[in-house]
């Protein structure tokens, strides 16, 4: 199994990407994905929680079209940095 850091790349790099090219990341088999909290914060949410409903409308139009959910969207567990000595999901 790779590590986490293989899995998933750093940020892209700036320039003339748009922000959405600029939080994009690439899985171990080299399939883009976005996070949903590098998304909140490049929409400026104020607060991750603020975000989850849009969220749950972009499944509900997923759903909508007969589009499946899986398909379009994971549910992953991302630890955030608290402090120096702790983490939390």
């Amino acid at each position: 199994m790779k590590s986490n850091e293989t899995k998933q790349t750093a940020i892209m790099n700036a320039g003339t990407q748009s922000v959405f090219e600029q939080i994009r990341r690439l899985d171990e088999h080299g399939m883009e994905f976005w996070s949903a909290r590098d998304m909140a914060k490049a929409l400026e949410y104020s607060e991750y929680r603020h975000f989850l409903p849009v969220i749950e409308k972009a499944k509900d139009a997923c759903k909508n079209s007969k589009q499946r959910l899986s398909d379009h969207f994971e549910d992953i567990l991302e630890l955030i940095k608290t402090s120096p000595k702790r983490l939390t999901p």
